[in-house]
């Protein structure tokens, strides 16, 4: 039970970690989306 506690510790730590990168990836997923608009409003 000790050993299943450390590690349910550090995964709620990590879980952070991993929303930041996720958050990121979205964000740039919206720079490219909105780079990619402004190229095709300038293309039109």
């Amino acid at each position: 039970p000790p050993a299943e506690a450390a590690p349910a510790e550090e995964a709620p730590a990590e879980t952070p970690a991993s929303e930041a990168p996720a958050a990121e990836a979205p964000a740039e997923d919206a720079v490219k989306v909105e780079g990619a608009t402004d190229e095709g409003a300038a293309a039109s």
